[in-house]
């Protein structure tokens, strides 16, 4: 997550995967050292699928936070708001 004094709270896919796993860390996913080394891994893999449900990924869980800053008078449904059904 991005913090800054003059810029809204940021989230990027990273904590978000994180946030809707059992991961601790992005970098667990793909058995990484670094947050680039994982984004590397992760844009490689054929199973993305496979490997994020061994870890309980709940896509409900994904971009529901409420946000703040700027962006606090935006309403969301969380990933509703993503898929098209």
């Amino acid at each position: 997550m991005k913090t800054s004094k003059t810029r809204p709270t940021i989230y990027f896919v990273e904590d978000e995967l994180v946030r809707s796993t059992d991961l601790k860390r992005i970098e667990d996913l793909t058995n990484s050292q670094s947050r680039k080394d994982f984004k590397r891994a992760f844009l490689s893999m054929n199973n993305c699928r496979d490997v994020l449900e061994q870890h309980g990924f709940d896509i409900t869980q994904m971009w529901c936070t409420k946000a703040l800053g700027v962006f606090s008078k935006l309403e969301s449904k969380g990933i509703e708001d993503i898929i098209i059904a």
